[in-house]
């Protein structure tokens, strides 16, 4: 049976524990690593795994390319993720 195929998310918010630190990096330098909502998720369950560890003593935040986050990015990912009250395209106000 083949493995489970990669969450996509992950290759965007990579993470690592080594010596007590955990490393969180951005990885979408094409967007200047600007966040998803679902990359937003993902770092702060990562957030929140790093803080629930006692082994964790510091987090170290960074992200590839030339730009370290050019903010939110406005497109949601999928409607499961879009911020409450803001409908679908179709029937948002505006």
């Amino acid at each position: 049976r083949p493995a489970p195929a990669a969450d996509p998310v992950d290759a965007l918010v990579r993470h690592a524990a080594h010596d007590g630190v955990a490393h969180l990096t951005l990885n979408r330098p094409d967007a200047l690593n600007a966040l998803t909502w679902d990359m937003r998720e993902r770092l702060i369950a990562h957030l929140a795994d790093a803080a629930a560890d006692p082994g964790v003593r510091a987090v170290v935040l960074t992200a590839t390319g030339k730009g370290f986050c050019a903010g939110a990015d406005p497109v949601p990912t999928c409607a499961a993720h879009r911020p409450p009250g803001t409908g679908s395209p179709a029937t948002s106000p505006g």
